[in-house]
This record gives structure tokens, C-alpha cells and sequence, in this order.
């Protein structure tokens, strides 16, 4: 277990960015919407740059968390800075981690973050096999729900609000730029439009993206990819939750040739929109996608040529057939009959098997299951980081119950001359304490990333262990199974 568990009463402390319109912020308040749904407590959390902002509350340890589950709903290489950002937040409290994740191998330089966690939870498939074959601690399949809410009227509107016409068949791709251009792979989109329909009028393509002006260079790419092509739209705006659900009903179908996604959530909104979807057949999104509700894309595994965020050079990606996406936008465009029929499939499909009551009552079975297992053999735990900032904040708030009179006009002069000696005095001090201080700092990173290698390979002496029993036993003739060790019994 990664920090000891305190008796706290059920409920969840939910840490993400909740008001940014992305993917990790879009999918914590999903989580959010079902926990609400089921009647779970929680309280909602978003880390800034240089502290946490709880809604107007300070950051009180223990008191700020008042329940008995911690989950972090950021990816993998977040974690680091949100331990040093608040260092008390993983301890006293059972630690979820919600990770999305895209390649089918894991970082190994993201595993020093496991420590952090009792378990972890992912979105997809996908990500659980490449996230469960270096993991120490347990590894759960959690899906986002799809909105379930009743279709848009408002596709007419937006059709005019980009100039496009009311007939004319809209094919949709809605991506941010913040989430690697490359794995996105728009320009293959472009590719397969332009083989498709040419220059026709009577279908067209908007690609909605949102940070552009953070990325000129890739802003600029798109664009003179686009060049003068009247039936392809380029709109960078960041729209709400109810706008991003008018212009899906406002398309008529909706295209991803991702290379690589770690669960797929506008695919899965166009479904629940009763949208067509055209999307490569690899990652998260085969998860709610098959041949009977979708067009997959076929394609083949190329390595990405160069590291960018946390993703290593070499990790192998997909590189979707266009010719074949191309033919399935000329398909859905000239049979607009079994486009419609084919959304419909698609939507009935993912409001059955990825609906808000379903997704939730999985939540509601995981979490209380971990809250009645483990507060019965919990001890209260003792943080003496947590002990000290409480006795601080509390002798603070006595001396602020003191009203002191200003003696600046009688003694300023004197305080100010004390002042500057003191400091010459001990500011040779104070920076040999500051360099100590970041000693300790890069020592104790090292000691977590030493421990988290040593972790998994324990993992992987144990996973080794379990192949040559079962093979011993296969030898022998026995049929009775082997029970598999945990990390934890090893470690003891």
C-alpha cells in the first residue's frame, strides 16, 4: 500500500483539472456527474501552478479531506509535481490514480510514479495491458461514460454560423493541438476528404481544435495543408460542454484517423449523438467500436520517430489506411440511408454498454469495496508533516487573535537597521540551508526511483516464478491451478 489509511467516512477527494476543456478535465467530470448520480460524497480539487485551489478553502491537512478515498484523476507524469506541489495529499488515505495512456508500452522513466498509489485505474483495454505489464500495484478497468443526455436541435444553427450548407454532408473532427499533433494525425483526415470529394460542394470538413495560438507552426501546417479548399473548415475555439454537443449533432458524420488514443471520448459522443463513425481500428476506442457499429479504418504499426511529452522514441503507433477512409467518406456520403441507420446502431449500442447507470454502479461495487476492506484493518496513521502544519496553523491563528498597535513611528528606524545586519549575518547560512535543502530533495527522488525500479523487479521475478510452476506442474501431469503471489507477499 502506498500510505497508510486513516478511518474517514466513505466518500472520495478528487483531484484534477476540472475547468480546462480537455480530454483529462472532460473525463473527471464525467467521473464526478456518476459519482454525484450514485449518491457517492465527494469534494473536488484543482491543482494550479503553485498551490491547490479548493473553491475558496485553504488547504488544511486533514481537514480539507475529510473522506476516506484519495483519487487523482491526472495522467502519469503529473503525479510528481502534485507530490511536491502538496506533499500531504497521498498520505491518510487509500490512493487511486486514473491514468489515460497511449502506446501499448508503458514509460519506464513513469513507473517511479506507482509508489505513489494502492491502485490505479485506466479507461480502456488499451491502456490496462500496457499499464498492467510493469505495474506493482493493481491495475483496474474503469471506462468514461458516454453523455447520455437528449440530442441537440441546434445543428441547423451552427451550419449557418459556419457558413455551411443545410444539405450538404458535414463530416466533424474535434481535437486539441495541447494533445500531440502527431498521435492526432489530422492531416491524414485532410488527405482523405481531398481524395474523397475533391473540391465538391455538396460535402464539406470542419476540424474543430482549441490552443492553436500556443502552436503557430502546427496552426500554420494545417493551414497551408487546407489551402483554398472551400468545403474544409478550420475553427479554433474552446467551446462548452453544450456547444461541443451542437456541432456534433450539427455533422452528419465523424472522422478520426488517430494514431494512437487512450480511450476516445469524442468518438464515443458522436456514437451517443447517433453519428457514424469512421475511425482506425487501434487503441482505446475498439473498446465500444466493431464492425457492427462503426467503419474501422484498417492500418499498420510504425515507430514514432522522435520523443515528445512522456511518450519515448520507438513506441509503435498506428498509421491508418487513407485510401480506405477515403472510400468509407464517399460510402456514408452516397448512401446517406445507411449512414443514418449506422449511427443509430452505434448510439444504442453505447448507451447500453457505456451508459451513466452502468459506469456507476461499477464505481459505486469498486468503492466501497475498497472502503469496507481496508478500514477494517486500518490503523490511524501518524504523518508528522501533517502534525506540524497543524500545530503551526493553529498557534498562527492565536497570535491572530491579538490586536497589536503599530510602534513603526518610535522604533522603525532601529528595526530597519537591526533587519539589514541580520541579514548579512545569516544569509551565508541561509544559503548553505537552502543548498542542503535541495540535497535532500534530489537524495530522496533518487531513493523513490530506486524503490520503484526494485518494485518491478520484484514484479517481474514473481510474474517469472508463476511460468515455471505452471510449466514444473504441466510437466508432472497435475491439473490443479497455481495461486498467483502478490507483489506484498514477496515483498514480506
Amino acid at each position: 500500500m502506498a500510505y497508510s489509511y486513516t478511518k474517514r467516512p466513505f466518500g472520495i477527494n478528487c483531484v484534477s483539472y476540472f475547468e480546462e476543456p480537455t480530454g483529462i478535465g472532460e473525463g473527471a467530470n464525467r467521473i464526478l456527474n456518476v459519482l454525484a448520480k450514485m449518491g457517492i460524497p465527494y469534494l473536488k480539487r484543482t491543482p494550479t501552478s503553485n498551490k491547490i485551489e479548493y473553491e475558496g478553502d485553504e488547504f488544511r491537512p486533514g481537514i480539507r479531506r475529510p473522506y476516506s478515498i484519495n483519487l487523482i484523476h491526472l495522467n502519469a507524469h503529473r503525479t510528481t509535481s502534485l507530490a511536491q506541489l502538496i506533499p500531504g495529499w497521498f498520505s491518510g488515505g487509500y490512493n487511486i490514480g486514473f491514468w489515460n495512456w497511449e502506446f501499448s508500452k508503458f514509460s519506464e522513466s513513469l513507473c517511479e510514479n506507482f509508489i505513489f498509489f494502492d491502485e490505479i485505474w485506466v479507461p480502456s483495454t488499451f491502456a490496462f495491458n500496457s499499464i498492467s505489464s510493469v505495474s506493482p500495484i493493481p491495475i483496474k478497468h474503469i471506462p468514461y461514460p458516454c453523455l447520455s443526455g437528449s440530442s441537440s436541435t441546434q445543428g441547423v444553427q451552427w451550419r449557418e454560423r459556419l457558413h455551411l450548407p443545410s444539405d450538404g454532408f458535414m463530416f466533424l473532427f474535434v481535437f486539441d493541438l495541447r494533445s500531440y499533433f502527431d498521435r492526432k494525425n489530422p492531416l491524414a483526415i485532410i488527405e482523405a476528404f481531398r481524395r474523397a470529394f475533391g473540391n465538391k460542394s455538396d460535402a464539406c470538413l470542419v476540424l474543430k481544435t482549441t490552443h492553436a495560438g500556443e502552436y503557430p507552426h502546427l496552426l500554420h501546417l494545417l493551414q497551408r495543408k487546407i489551402g483554398h479548399s472551400q468545403n474544409i473548415r478550420l475553427v479554433d475555439a474552446t467551446y462548452s460542454r453544450i456547444e461541443i454537443r451542437d456541432l456534433m449533432a450539427a455533422c452528419n458524420a465523424y472522422v478520426s484517423l488517430h494514431r494512437s488514443e487512450g480511450f476516445g471520448l469524442t468518438m464515443l459522443d458522436a456514437m451517443a449523438a447517433g453519428k457514424p463513425v469512421i475511425a482506425t481500428n487501434y487503441s482505446g476506442n475498439v473498446d465500444f467500436m466493431n464492425e457492427r457499429n462503426s467503419l474501422l479504418v484498417d492500418y499498420r504499426l510504425i515507430p514514432n520517430n522522435k520523443a515528445w511529452g512522456p511518450y519515448e522514441k520507438g513506441f509503435l503507433f498506428a498509421d491508418p489506411d487513407i485510401e480506405q477512409a477515403a472510400q468509407y467518406m464517399a460510402k456514408l456520403e452516397n448512401d446517406r440511408e445507411f449512414a443514418v441507420n449506422l449511427g443509430q446502431v452505434a448510439r444504442k449500442f453505447v448507451l447500453q454498454e457505456f451508459g451513466e447507470d452502468k459506469i456507476g454502479h461499477e464505481i459505486r461495487a469498486t468503492l466501497e469495496a475498497i472502503h469496507t476492506s481496508h478500514r477494517s484493518s486500518a490503523k490511524e496513521s501518524f504523518d508528522v508533516f501533517h502534525v506540524a502544519q497543524e500545530l503551526c496553523r493553529n498557534k498562527l491563528e492565536d497570535i491572530s487573535q491579538f490586536k497589536v498597535r503599530s510602534h513603526r513611528p518610535i522604533f522603525g528606524r532601529l528595526i530597519d537597521k537591526t533587519r539589514a545586519v541580520l541579514r548579512l549575518l545569516l544569509w551565508p547560512l541561509l544559503d548553505r540551508q537552502t543548498a542542503h535543502n535541495r540535497l535532500v530533495n534530489e537524495t530522496i527522488t533518487a531513493l523513490v526511483r530506486s524503490l520503484a525500479s526494485q518494485q518491478k523487479t520484484v514484479a517481474e521475478a514473481v510474474k517469472l516464478l508463476d511460468e515455471i510452476k505452471k510449466e514444473t506442474i504441466q510437466k508432472q501431469g497435475k491439473s490443479r491451478s497455481v495461486p498467483k503471489a502478490s507483489f506484498y507477499q514477496c515483498v514480506e
